[in-house]
C-alpha cells in the first residue's frame, strides 16, 4: 500500500513543472494571438474584395443591357439614376438600381465597417447606412484605370472624407484613414478587377483614372 502511494505521488506534477507549463502555454499565447488577428483581418479584407467582385459583375450585367452606360448616364425612365441627384443623400440609389443583378444587399457592407454599417434585409428598405462603398461617376468598362467604386474610408491631404460628391484631381493627396481596413482599402476598377491598395497605391489609382477620364478629374460618390 506504502509502495502505491508512492507510484502515485511520483505520477504527479510539482508545483515547478506547474509554473513551467503555464509560462509554456502564456508564452505560446503571447506568440499566436498576433498572428490569429492578422489572419482574421485578411479574412475580412478577402471577403470585402469578394463584396467588391460581385458589385462590379452586377454593374457590368447592367452595362451590357444597356449600351455600355452605368445607371447614373441613364434616365430614370429607362431603368437608370441620372435625375437622382449626386449627393450624400442618394448615394444608395446608385445601387439600389442594379439590385435585380445583385444576389443580396448584404454585400454592400464591408465585414470590417460593422460597426458604423448594417446590413438590410433586402433592397426595400436600403440606405446609406446599409453601404460601406463609394461610386464612381467617371468609371468606364472600356477603361480598366478608371475606378468604379471601393471602401467609403478616404482622405484628401490626410483629413477624412464626408458624405457626398468629391471631386478628386491629382493636385490632392488621396487615401485611405485608419477606420477600416488600417491606412489601406479596396478599391474597384472600371473592367470589374479589384485591386488591394495601400494609401500611397490609390495615389497612384487617383492620377491614372483622372488621366484616362474625359473630365481629367475623378467624382466619388460617398455614403
Amino acid at each position: 500500500m506504502n509502495s502505491r502511494f508512492r507510484c502515485r505521488a511520483e505520477s504527479a506534477f510539482t508545483l515547478l513543472e506547474v509554473l513551467v507549463l503555464i509560462a509554456v502555454m502564456a508564452a505560446t499565447a503571447v506568440v499566436l494571438l498576433p498572428s490569429l488577428g492578422h489572419s482574421k483581418k485578411h479574412s475580412s479584407r478577402i471577403r470585402c474584395v469578394n463584396n467588391l467582385k460581385n458589385v462590379g459583375l452586377s454593374y457590368h450585367i447592367f452595362t451590357t443591357d444597356n449600351g455600355g452606360s452605368y445607371p447614373w448616364k441613364i434616365s430614370t425612365n429607362t431603368g437608370g439614376s441620372a435625375e437622382f441627384p449626386l449627393d450624400a443623400a442618394n448615394v444608395w440609389r446608385q445601387f439600389v438600381v442594379v439590385s435585380n443583378e445583385m444576389t443580396s444587399p448584404k454585400i454592400l457592407v464591408c465585414w470590417v465597417d460593422v460597426e458604423s454599417r448594417q446590413t438590410a434585409a433586402s433592397f426595400s428598405n436600403f440606405g446609406n447606412t446599409n453601404l460601406s462603398y463609394f461610386i464612381g461617376l467617371e468609371a468606364d468598362e472600356m477603361l480598366p484605370q478608371t475606378i468604379l467604386a471601393g471602401d467609403r474610408n478616404l482622405t484628401t491631404n490626410g483629413q477624412d472624407v464626408g458624405p457626398g460628391l468629391l471631386l478628386l484631381g491629382t493636385n490632392q493627396t488621396a487615401g485611405f484613414s485608419k477606420k477600416i481596413h488600417n491606412s489601406a482599402g479596396n478599391v474597384l476598377a472600371g473592367d470589374g478587377s479589384v485591386q488591394q491598395c495601400t494609401s500611397w497605391r490609390f495615389q497612384e489609382a487617383v492620377a491614372d483614372a483622372a488621366k484616362a477620364s474625359t473630365n481629367a478629374i475623378n467624382r466619388l460618390l460617398i455614403p
